[in-house]
């Protein structure tokens, strides 16, 4: 958070800049932030659906809480992995701590994914209306979710300065975590000798806080909670003791 405080001002402008260049020039701008997860879900939802023909109440619903914040997620991870190379320039003339420019991507993505929620919202609310009642919890996911993607961008920004294949490493592991993460199917579909790949994912159990508000219009289990702040707390300190380990020679490597 001091990291942060210090150096507003310059991490406010990378995450502006980023914002800007991800949407110049288009047409829609800021809206292809819902549109793309927003179409990706009805192909899902008719993949499952309608040829494999999937019977769940509300299906539609329950892709949609999965799908939008492992879009948030997997885009900003990815971005993140880039925001070295991308910024080298800026980091050459100007004198801040490193940490910055991941961090920078991370918040623009969590800019762009809160001001989705703008749209999605509304969704879960008319389908349900006793989801208002629980949105407060909503705040204290999203919080948690941060952290732990603020975690994955500093270690993947600075492993992809040591090791430029990280981030085609990265983009190939994500298609793996897309499938092996409940996001199109209940985790009581998954057969128990592979059940430990949920036990041991953490975005199964942030989608199943992001599940119990908006899908089922209840408050997060003490479990799921506890679950959550527990990988948060691990990527944010993971990420930042490999990250100081391995600041000094970036500059030297770009």
């Amino acid at each position: 958070m001091k990291l942060i405080r210090e150096n507003w001002r310059i991490l406010r402008s990378i995450a502006l800049s980023q914002l800007r260049a991800k949407y110049t020039g288009t047409a829609l701008g800021a809206a292809w932030g819902v549109l793309n997860p927003i179409a990706v879900t009805l192909a899902i939802i008719f993949a499952f659906s309608v040829v494999l023909k999937i019977n769940m109440e509300r299906f539609p619903l329950f892709v949609l809480a999965g799908f939008f914040p492992w879009n948030f997620f997997s885009s900003s991870v990815s971005e993140a992995s880039r925001s070295f190379l991308e910024r080298k320039d800026i980091l050459r003339q100007l004198d801040f701590p490193r940490a910055v420019v991941p961090l920078a991507y991370a918040l623009a993505g969590f800019a762009d994914y809160l001001r989705g929620w703008i749209f999605i919202l509304p969704l879960f609310a008319v389908f349900n209306p006793k989801v208002l009642f629980f949105l407060p919890w909503l705040p204290v996911i999203l919080l948690l979710n941060l952290f732990f993607v603020c975690g994955l961008c500093l270690l993947v920004s600075v492993m992809n300065v040591y090791y430029r294949d990280t981030s085609h490493l990265l983009n190939l592991g994500l298609i793996f975590w897309l499938w092996t993460t409940p996001i199109f199917y209940t985790a009581d579909m998954i057969p128990g000798r592979f059940y430990w790949i949920i036990t041991f994912n953490p975005l199964a159990q942030f989608l199943e806080a992001y599940r119990a508000v908006l899908f089922s219009a209840r408050a997060p289990s003490a479990g799921v909670l506890c679950a959550c702040s527990a990988w948060a707390c691990f990527s944010a300190v993971a990420g930042m003791t490999v990250f100081r380990g391995m600041e000094e020679d970036i500059l030297k490597r770009l």
